[in-house]
């Protein structure tokens, strides 16, 4: 890893003394020399690729132009191969106008690369022999670029400058290793220091400490990916976060797919390729740590049917300003593995008002007159306070305190009741996300029950408070919202308050 580093380190200073990061231009630069001259036949998909751009010029969502730019198509069973095959021409004959934004990062391009080295691996019969040299050269390229580019980030802490790289250097890791793999330049030792390497970006409860545990999900999917089209699983054993991560998304138990806290980031990897059942396969070993497993950055509780996920990261160390939410003590509630209160995720990465990552769009206590537990510096976040995480006689506690800011939430995981006590220096409000509609029960001074899709929730405080319901949006998918019902609490006190919070199922 030592010449991404230092090609890496090079590409941040000349960005940080010249305002100018090299690699957009260099990757559209080497993409673009001498193109050759391609025949574009018409293609249903070319409007699609021509519209993400007029969609961007409006809105500036670099992140839904990129989507529409991975080439997903090409392995996607519902499109022809010839309509697959001239889409990509139309692609190749356009590199020299597109702009530098669609080259900004190597992860778009490896994932893009990706797309390409499994459409030559399933259509190579159907290729011609200048379809073939012009996919060949940009897998090189590409391959190339992944050093000359790297999608790296670094850390200062003191003297040293951490490598804290993020997903993103993950992803293009993978189109590396299966580049290597089809070109049979793959040795073991080299699978050795990718796996290493990887294992050591994971947190012990087997996922990314990234602001999105959708996107650590979509990792740990990609890496299935990787292993199972390498036919080398052995090895994966030997790295027991990397394989724990394998098995969580693969087990029943944990139901990762519909757990989501911070963006719903809808990034995967080579996502037309159907290999679950076979992944399935290779991972069928029980699950040895069971519910243990979630224990550094979530805690998951369970009565009946009902699922509590309680968020408990407080130390984010990959990524930069993307996908941090302000949501330390959020939770989120499932019946019977369907979600009821949830977290909203993020719409856009261009409009803040879409961004969701604000404390008021979370239940985490915390006044909206106060600053953020997030600390924003240069391309970094960071947690500002003192955070404390505890466990004692089936009781999770998380506590939080910065100057005169202060608020503990405790969890029982018997009963699944929640105790919150927090002191501000004025009013407060705690906002919650609900996938279904919201109906009062019962509604006194200082008990309100609220019932949605089967879940009754009662709240009690020492201080009276007042609530209003308006019907929202979350996000479904990046870019794609779904109606939400938000349920608004607002205290207004100086003095400490106690809010106990009941879950139960309906008796009806």
């Amino acid at each position: 890893m030592f010449t991404y580093q230092l090609i890496f380190f090079f590409h941040i200073s000349f960005r940080k003394l010249f305002k100018i990061d090299l690699r957009p231009k260099i990757i559209k630069l080497v993409y673009s020399h001498r193109q050759i001259r391609i025949d574009v036949n018409d293609s249903a998909l070319r409007q699609t690729l021509d519209n993400a751009y007029e969609e961007y010029l409006k809105d500036k969502d670099k992140r839904k132009l990129w989507e529409f730019h991975r080439l997903d198509f090409l392995n996607h069973s519902k499109i022809g191969a010839s309509e697959q095959l001239n889409s990509l021409r139309y692609w190749f004959s356009q590199i020299r106008f597109y702009d530098d934004i669609l080259f900004e990062n190597m992860m778009e391009c490896s994932l893009r690369a990706s797309n390409i080295l499994m459409f030559i691996q399933d259509k190579e019969t159907l290729l011609s022999t200048q379809d073939k040299n012009m996919l060949f050269k940009f897998l090189k390229r590409t391959y190339f670029l992944n050093i000359l580019c790297p999608d790296m980030f670094f850390k200062r802490k003191k003297f040293l400058l951490r490598d804290e790289s993020n997903n993103h250097f993950i992803f293009c890791l993978f189109f590396q290793t299966l580049f290597k793999f089809f070109y049979k330049k793959l040795k073991p030792s080299t699978l050795n220091s990718f796996y290493k390497y990887i294992n050591s970006k994971f947190s012990k409860d087997g996922f990314l400490m990234e602001g999105s545990s959708f996107y650590s999900f979509s990792v740990s999917e990609g890496l299935s990916k990787v292993s199972f089209l390498i036919g080398d699983n052995r090895i994966i054993k030997s790295y027991p976060n990397l394989y724990r991560s394998l098995q969580a998304i693969n087990s029943n138990q944990s139901n990762i797919t519909n757990l989501n806290f911070g963006d719903i980031d809808g990034t995967r990897y080579l996502p037309n390729l159907k290999v679950t059942n076979d992944v399935n396969e290779l991972f069928t070993e029980p699950l040895a740590v069971s519910e243990s497993l979630w224990n550094e950055n979530i805690s998951s509780f369970h009565k009946g049917p009902i699922n509590l996920v309680l968020n408990h990261r407080k130390i984010y160390n990959y990524g930069t300003l993307g996908h941090y939410h302000d949501d330390y003590g959020h939770f989120n509630i499932y019946n019977n593995g369907q979600p009821i209160v949830i977290d909203p995720g993020t719409l856009s990465y261009a409009d803040k008002e879409k961004r969701y990552d604000d404390a008021k769009y979370h239940n985490a206590p915390f006044a909206q007159s106060a600053n953020s537990m997030v600390k924003h510096e240069n391309f970094v976040k960071s947690f500002k306070g003192s955070f404390v995480h505890k466990t004692d006689n089936n009781v999770v506690t998380l506590s939080y305190s910065y100057n005169d800011i202060y608020w503990k939430r405790s969890v029982s995981s018997d009963t699944l009741q929640i105790c919150d006590e927090f002191k501000f220096k004025g009013d407060s409000k705690i906002t919650l996300f609900f996938k279904s509609n919201l109906n009062i029960k019962q509604d006194m001074p200082r008990l309100k029950i609220f019932e949605s899709n089967g879940i009754l929730l009662s709240l009690s405080s020492n201080h009276d408070f007042i609530y209003n319901i308006d019907k929202s949006i979350a996000a479904k998918s990046y870019s794609n919202s779904m109606d939400t019902h938000s349920l608004h609490l607002h205290f207004n006190s100086f003095d400490k308050i106690n809010l106990s919070w009941e879950i139960e199922k309906c008796l009806n």
